[in-house]
């Protein structure tokens, strides 16, 4: 049994670190990204999001822009201030229309609705092969 949880944890692609409220898409890029190889802790709000325990092994946090209690790219904004986790990839979703200020702060935006094929396609495109 431990050599089989072993071998699925050496298997991992990444560590994702997600912040969503729709429970939808939630479940659906857990599901996804977990087939595709990764391990995704998910969040609901930004009050759970800084609840979290310190993970110095996340890869990439995927942050929707509006949430039930703030905003994703202020979120993105605290996290490219911390010494711990300045230097991680964030990429920001929303159906919203963005801007420039996303880039200025954030690695990379993905629109909602999204295709799933191009949200992989950004992801690998942020996270470093282990």
């Amino acid at each position: 049994m431990h050599e089989k949880e072993n071998l699925r944890e050496s298997s991992v692609r990444g560590n994702i670190c997600l912040l969503e409220d729709d429970k939808d898409i939630a479940d659906i890029l857990q599901y996804f990204l977990a087939e595709e190889g990764y391990h995704l802790d998910s969040y609901n709000s930004i009050l759970d999001f800084n609840t979290r325990l310190l993970n110095s092994q996340t890869d990439l946090f995927l942050l929707d822009m509006r949430l039930p209690d703030g905003y994703g790219l202020d979120v993105c904004k605290m996290l490219k201030a911390d010494l711990v986790t300045y230097n991680v990839p964030v990429l920001i979703m929303s159906a919203g229309i963005y801007t420039d200020d996303f880039f200025e702060i954030a690695d990379g935006f993905i629109a909602k609705p999204f295709d799933l094929e191009e949200l992989l396609l950004k992801v690998e495109s942020h996270i470093q092969p282990h």
